[in-house]
């Protein structure tokens, strides 16, 4: 391989050989060392179905039964709040939207999945969890979420649909887009026991007790106390 900025190797060249390569010289031991541990990674875990492709394997079928896990949640907590997973996980990654009863706006259920993530990491770190009890936050974008599954996906929520637009004017009522929670299961060992319970059924408890938390601080002030308008 061939990099910049270094003439030092053809400094016996003619001056033309040196102006024709003196942009380019054989690649250095730093890109040699990244050479070398694909090389022996690929020797140690190869890309086939008894090594990589297990560990892929075993974190799909992780996130398929953190997915059942979660239904139980979303009938245990349906007096609380509307719960989906509007993209139906077929690799290690899921989604879950989350909206309080009784709410109307979009842009309101976008605040409340924010309060809940900054909760999910206040407890990460009172409690001193691993990471296997960590989450992300993501968007479900107005451009990329055709206007049937939007419907249907609000339908779910309780949300109306006219809060959802592609072109913002007033962001106090309007948005272009879905706060949602995102897991990325990519442990194939999170089946192994935890302080006598399952990961995935740890995790999910303990979701359901910060879920529980933040609906109870949030129903007390303005933040549901009107409907979208």
């Amino acid at each position: 391989m061939l990099s910049r900025n270094s003439d030092h190797f053809l400094h016996n060249a003619p001056n033309a050989q040196v102006q024709q390569f003196n942009k380019y010289k054989l690649e250095d031991s730093a890109s040699a060392i990244d050479i070398a541990g694909c090389y022996y990674m690929q020797k140690m875990m190869p890309l086939n179905s008894n090594k990589v492709g297990r560990i892929l394997s075993e974190s799909i079928h992780a996130c398929d039964y953190m997915h059942k896990q979660l239904k139980r949640i979303i009938v245990n907590l349906d007096d609380r709040v509307n719960m989906v997973v509007p993209l139906q996980p077929d690799t290690n990654v899921l989604c879950l939207a989350i909206n309080p009863i009784n709410n109307y706006s979009l842009t309101r259920m976008n605040r409340f999945s924010n309060r809940l993530f900054e909760h999910l990491e206040q407890h990460l770190q009172k409690k001193n969890f691993n990471t296997l009890f960590q989450c992300a936050t993501g968007s479900l974008l107005h451009s990329n979420i055709g206007c049937e599954d939007a419907k249907q996906l609000f339908k779910k929520l309780g949300i109306k649909n006219r809060s959802f637009v592609v072109n913002i004017e007033d962001p106090k009522i309007r948005t272009n887009s879905v706060q949602i929670l995102t897991f990325n299961l990519l442990n194939p060992w999170l089946y192994s026991e935890v302080s006598g319970k399952g990961a995935i059924e740890k995790y999910c408890n303990y979701l359901e007790e910060v879920i529980v938390d933040v609906v109870s601080r949030e129903s007390s002030n303005s933040l549901f106390a009107v409907g979208a308008r």
